[in-house]
């Protein structure tokens, strides 16, 4: 377990995000994973696997017919960051948009020989 393999699973992740990529975006997320998003639409924390797909799966569907790609999202995560924690890793970036600056925390967890997301929490600043 190493740095590097973090940051490798946590880019994988991402793109995955970024390529609208259902079946690997979720095969990170844990069972009992949470989720803060960063919208107003979404004020609540999601919780557990099913819910989060929920929330997401609308977003996947919709982003391909609407957009170029892949990638969809043109994700490009600026100082990212990570550490590990004991089993734990915590991945820690910023996304440059035009009208707001977001910030983004994800906790992996090694699970059965492969990091899986346990935590999200995903926020934005307005510019």
């Amino acid at each position: 377990m190493t740095v590097d393999d973090l940051l490798k699973a946590a880019i994988d992740f991402l793109t995955a995000f970024d390529h609208m990529d259902w079946p690997t975006f979720t095969a990170f997320i844990a069972p009992n994973a949470t989720i803060f998003m960063p919208w107003p639409t979404f004020p609540q924390r999601l919780n557990g696997k099913s819910e989060i797909e929920k929330a997401f799966q609308p977003f996947f569907e919709s982003i391909p017919e609407e957009r170029d790609g892949p990638p969809y999202l043109q994700l490009n995560p600026l100082n990212l960051e990570a550490k590990l924690v004991g089993d734990a890793g915590i991945v820690t970036f910023h996304l440059a948009e035009s009208d707001h600056f977001g910030r983004r925390t994800a906790v992996f967890e090694k699970r059965e020989g492969r990091w899986q997301l346990v935590h999200l929490h995903a926020s934005n600043m307005p510019i």
